[in-house]
């Protein structure tokens, strides 16, 4: 009688052992999704835990090779397939900066357009535990500026959110129209600035859990226009 209570006991003893396990491997694997971080505690300190969510929108793994379907208008011969290239700048409390550009090193006569090169995205200052990307152009960013988040926001545009976004300027008015549209699990940016005869247009559209899945920007008329298909 008593081997068969103490049986119970044992039977119940590893019941507990095992669910508590299976508690402590879920939160686990929770924890890595969340990017958990745990300060351990130092004499009476208290644990200090900090869980820094991923942005959705921008690419998981930077090292994987993202490769495009290329249509453009240059007179120039460009591959019809490119990849990009995604190096992080700086890190910060709240984000991460990166640079992207086509990985393409030949020079080409229409590929600096009043110093800017065409086959350059620009900086993207990425926020952490949010879904916002911001886009710095090349001759925004300086020194000074990286030096900062704040700084970077100031002078950045927000090209991914959650929310739609709305151009303040209306239809025929002259300036920097910009908007996001919300479209199930895509962000799609648009914009352009009418200040010009020629005119620039520029879109990005992200994709939640794949990062950018296509760009297009040029001038009137799709002069200098190039336009990037994720494979």
């Amino acid at each position: 009688m008593k081997n068969k209570m103490y049986s119970k006991k044992y039977i119940v003893i590893i019941s507990l052992v095992v669910f508590c396990f299976m508690g402590l491997y879920g939160c686990n694997k929770s924890a890595q999704k969340m990017n958990l971080v745990i300060s351990k505690s130092i004499g009476n300190e208290d644990i200090i835990v900090r869980s820094v969510r991923k942005n959705e929108f921008f690419f998981e793994d930077i090292s994987q090779e993202k490769n495009y379907n290329v249509r453009h208008s240059f007179f120039s011969e460009i591959p019809p397939e490119l990849s990009l290239q995604i190096t992080m700048e700086s890190q910060y409390e709240g984000g991460n900066l990166y640079k992207i550009r086509c990985d393409f090193t030949e020079d080409f006569p229409e590929r600096y357009e009043s110093g800017t090169d065409r086959l350059s995205l620009g900086y993207f200052y990425v926020q952490n535990n949010t879904n916002t990307i911001y886009r710095i152009c090349e001759e925004n960013m300086t020194d000074e500026v990286m030096k900062s988040e704040e700084d970077i926001i100031f002078v950045g545009s927000v090209v991914c959110q959650e929310e739609e976004l709305e151009d303040i300027l209306s239809a025929d008015e002259r300036g920097l129209h910009e908007w996001i549209i919300v479209d199930a699990d895509l962000r799609e940016y648009h914009s352009y600035n009418n200040l010009t005869e020629t005119g620039f247009y520029e879109q990005f559209i992200w994709k939640r859990g794949h990062g950018l899945v296509y760009y297009v920007s040029g001038y009137g008329a799709e002069k200098d226009m190039i336009e990037l298909n994720a494979q």
